[in-house]
């Protein structure tokens, strides 16, 4: 299963990358994660890479895309 993670920090990062571990050495889960944030998606390569990723997703989460801070002046 491919899972990509879209959100607007890198704070998701280092729990999703432990728990998909645990899930891939405790569970058998056939398991590959990639995870975006704005700075991940900051040029061209990152949004090539993105769709690559979106192409062969399995399951697309979204955490944090909007934020207060963003939307209002």
């Amino acid at each position: 299963m491919h899972v990509v993670v879209l959100t607007i920090d890198g704070n998701h990062r280092p729990a999703l990358l432990v728990a998909a571990e645990r899930l891939r050495r405790d569970h058998k889960v056939d398991l590959s994660l990639a995870i975006y944030d704005a700075a991940t998606l900051s040029n061209a390569a990152g949004w090539a890479k993105l769709d690559r990723d979106l192409a062969r997703a399995d399951l697309v989460f979204g955490a944090r895309l909007f934020s207060e801070d963003l939307v209002r002046p």
